[in-house]
């Protein structure tokens, strides 16, 4: 949901881009502004035109398409213009900003946001949402996790679209066949990372029918897999979160990955692929040319630890399909993420845009989303027992239901109990990259997580200092 990772260099670019741009913005018109063509004097249209930047896929776009639809028969006199933006989100945003031409409305990468508002982009609402008693946001919305991602110094500058996070998706016939009790979605029965070690080396065969610990196991010939697990976007902070430890420490704006217990948590998910052999190489699958979806579906795979947005393509595979909590280092749960809507502080319409911006937060336009099993509510309506019962579609077949059984569970105790927002301060998107590039040679077996996280922390935390 954060959009595509940049490289340092394109960051240090699109840094120096924002930061100049803020200046510009301010004082030209935003695309919903007046045209050229009206004079001085001359009476403004009556009609108000802002427009909205976003990406996302065809059923994301045609979501947007209609909540504009529901929210101009709303506000008659105003208009919304959907930029839809699928490709190069972040460089276009940031030449718009530059140019002096910012959106009025937006998506913000969540990794972005704070830095936004620390450089002036974005529009406070502080103010409008104290005014607007339908929207309390200590009672709407899913707290603290709400409060930590939208406000910055103890402002709102704009209302979180959803959430994601991580969990686990498993084939269960292969569990049915091997005789294996699979994980819960209950977090108060979440596995310890010793038992998904010990299922997932069950799980694994070589091409002779060996497990990691038999006596020949070949692991340059696995055939099956025990898990695959994510190791990108915001899941190095959730190995952290697992192994009980906080990624960010505001009191001190510093990284803390490379704490010993934040160093233990990114080894140990190294140790599924480099010692355990239980979890696929990156090369292992280019090879096969497959996702996890596939390998799941296939049977190449038991597990598969990933984002909730996979649901919405994973549920449509020919297996019985099911999910569960992320195991437990010291404590289960997942860093959970998504964008922000929100307005630039240049836009010449900030009431219209407030409204718009507000709009987004309608259960209807959520709802679109949770039934495909893309997202996770952040409202708490959405949370009730009716709440989940109207978007909650139990998964009979591929094509048939969305939500595997026990997904009621997993958000009404996993989601709203056992998550954090991702931390991202101002700078973090920067600062996030070092500490990327760095653990790619942990992935990729050739560092340790303390020989990679020793060698990267002070130059992260010095972006963020300077930031």
């Amino acid at each position: 949901m954060g959009g595509k990772m940049l490289s340092r260099r394109e960051m240090l670019r699109l840094t120096a881009v924002v930061a100049a741009g803020a200046s510009l913005a301010g004082c030209l018109p935003s695309s919903g502004g007046p045209s050229a063509g009206e004079g001085a004097g001359q009476p403004a249209a009556a009609e108000i035109t802002i427009s909205f930047m976003g990406w996302g896929g065809p059923e994301e776009s045609q979501a947007v398409l209609d909540l504009i639809a529901l929210f101009e028969g709303e506000n008659p006199g105003v208009k919304v213009t959907w930029l839809h933006t699928p490709e190069d989100y972040m460089s276009k945003l940031t030449s718009m900003v530059a140019a002096g031409t910012p959106p009025d409305t937006l998506f913000t990468p969540q990794d972005y946001y704070k830095t936004f508002c620390k450089q002036g982009l974005m529009l406070d609402i502080q103010e409008y949402l104290d005014a607007d008693s339908e929207l309390e946001i200590d009672r709407y919305f899913l707290q603290p996790q709400e409060d930590s991602r939208s406000a910055y110094e103890g402002r709102w500058h704009g209302i979180g679209c959803c959430w994601v996070g991580g969990h686990i998706f498993y084939n269960n016939e292969m569990f049915q066949e091997a005789g294996i009790e699979p994980p819960s979605t209950d977090p108060e029965k979440a596995w310890t990372w010793e038992h998904l070690i010990e299922v997932a080396k069950q799980l694994t065969l070589d091409s002779q029918g060996r497990h990691p610990d038999d006596a020949g196991f070949d692991p340059q010939d696995i055939v099956q897999w025990g898990i695959d697990h994510q190791t990108g976007g915001y899941f190095p902070e959730t190995f952290l979160l697992q192994n009980g430890v906080q990624s960010y420490d505001e009191s001190t704006n510093r990284f803390n990955f490379a704490e010993p217990a934040a160093v233990e948590g990114l080894q140990n998910v190294a140790d599924l692929m480099h010692k355990h052999h239980v979890a696929p190489l990156g090369s292992n699958l280019k090879d096969l040319g497959m996702s996890n979806t596939q390998m799941l579906e296939n049977r190449k795979l038991a597990m598969a630890v990933d984002g909730t947005y996979a649901l919405a393509w994973t549920h449509k595979i020919n297996a019985d399909l099911g999910v569960a909590c992320l195991p437990k280092m010291k404590q289960t749960g997942t860093v959970v993420v998504a964008d922000v809507r929100a307005a630039m502080k240049a836009t010449q319409h900030p009431d219209e845009a407030y409204k718009w911006v507000r709009m987004t937060a309608n259960p209807i336009y959520q709802s679109t989303f949770l039934k495909i099993g893309l997202w996770w509510p952040n409202q708490t309506a959405l949370m009730t027992p009716e709440g989940l019962e109207s978007w909650i579609s139990e998964r009979k077949s591929p094509t048939e239901g969305v939500h595997p059984a026990g997904y009621y569970d997993l958000v009404d105790k996993y989601v709203r109990n056992y998550t954090q927002a991702w931390l991202c301060p101002p700078g973090f998107a920067e600062a996030k990259q070092v500490i990327f590039s760095a653990l790619e040679s942990v992935w990729n077996g050739t560092k340790t997580a303390e020989e990679a996280m020793a060698g990267s922390i002070d130059n992260a935390n010095e972006i963020l200092a300077s930031s």
